[in-house]
């Protein structure tokens, strides 16, 4: 199950990488760039989502065992300062 899950949100991110760089290339040649100018932006953009999705997912582990949650490190109490 978990294996499923984990390639589903792996070929979820690649689908939208592609699909963000299908977006960049078709702008850039609207712009009137030539096509080796489209595939660079394009692949640019590709490699920036890859990146986004790996600094996501290596931050995310962190973020779990944190004792806090995100809306207390916001407000700045924490649920021990809460109880006392």
């Amino acid at each position: 199950m978990n294996v499923a899950v984990l390639l589903l949100a792996i070929a979820l991110v690649i689908v939208m990488a592609v699909l963000a760089a299908l977006g960049a290339s078709k702008l850039a040649r609207m712009d009137g760039a030539s096509y080796p100018t489209a595939l660079t932006r394009a692949a640019v953009t590709f490699a920036a989502v890859i990146t986004l999705a790996c600094t996501a997912a290596s931050a995310l582990p962190a973020l779990l065992r944190c004792p806090h949650t995100t809306v207390d490190l916001l407000v700045g109490q924490s649920r021990s300062a809460q109880r006392l």
